[in-house]
């Protein structure tokens, strides 16, 4: 089932996918995403099962910004200007989980920590809004193959096995985004789609 592209119509068909645990690929500025309830333990088991993920890779969750305090917490100023800085954009913060986000321990390997990210790309945006919680979103691939970076791309590697592509043409960053670790001592534990240097500005 394909979608072209993200109307009033195939808005609803999503939203309907995702509240009924499905799974959907939508594109965002870095990547598709293979995107599915991060709450639900059947969807996230789902997630993993099709990527063919080893279970002891967590999964990044994608939110609208409101919901960002919802999942986690920190009490960093400089966490603060990351966001306010970065944030919607290609980057992915581990913070610490909040014990009631509700958040499934497949999502985070175990981990009381949460890969999380506000995207830039409109389509994700509207998507994340309408749903209204947290989309646990890795690439719309095998795992150990190339992310995919047109809805094609998605196509070719999984379609027949999800419920919905959104074909929002071909993303723009076209590189996964950078993940830092600001759970303890930041570290970059994955160069991406924002510079690393833009980001130690922040930090020092």
């Amino acid at each position: 089932m394909v979608q072209y592209p993200f109307t009033k119509e195939s808005s609803k068909a999503i939203q309907s996918a995702l509240k009924n645990e499905g799974m959907v690929c939508f594109p965002t500025e870095t990547i598709y995403g293979l995107g599915g309830n991060a709450l639900s333990l059947k969807v996230v088991e789902k997630i993993f099962a099709l990527k063919k993920r080893p279970l002891e890779k967590s999964l990044s969750v994608l939110v609208d910004q409101e919901w960002l305090g919802k999942l986690a917490y920190w009490e960093d100023d400089k966490i603060d200007r990351i966001i306010e800085d970065f944030w919607p954009g290609p980057l992915t913060l581990v913070l610490t989980l909040r014990p009631d986000a509700g958040v499934s321990d497949l999502v985070t390997a175990g981990l009381p920590s949460l890969a999380i990210r506000v995207p830039a790309h409109p389509t994700a945006r509207d998507i994340l809004k309408a749903f209204d919680g947290g989309i646990a979103a890795p690439s719309a691939n095998l795992s150990g193959k190339i992310s995919p970076t047109t809805a094609d791309h998605v196509k070719s590697g999984l379609g027949g096995r999800i419920d919905a592509i959104l074909d929002g043409g071909p993303c723009g960053v076209g590189l996964e985004s950078t993940i830092v670790g600001l759970v303890g001592e930041p570290c970059l534990l994955r160069p991406g789609g924002l510079a690393a240097e833009d980001i130690e500005a922040v930090l020092g």
